[in-house]
């Protein structure tokens, strides 16, 4: 992973005091997590580790990844 994304239209994003805290939303029923990754990994994988790190922290609330996009980052020839 190479970051977090608050998404196409920008609603994957927390609100607070000061800046909103873009790429993860938490909300009553579920945690949204966006993030962009590097090309030659499966996106499921992916999203099942963010899955994994984030579940402990959620709350019991449904935890859902958007990934963003993906960075390639091949050598051009």
């Amino acid at each position: 992973m190479l970051g977090l994304t608050s998404g196409p239209r920008g609603w994957i994003a927390t609100y607070r005091p000061g800046p909103p805290l873009a790429g993860v939303a938490v909300r009553p029923g579920e945690i949204e997590v966006g993030v962009v990754v590097r090309y030659g990994r499966p996106c499921a994988e992916i999203a099942d580790d963010v899955r994994r790190l984030v579940r402990p922290l959620a709350g019991g609330r449904r935890v859902t990844v958007l990934i963003g996009d993906i960075a390639d980052e091949r050598p051009v020839p």
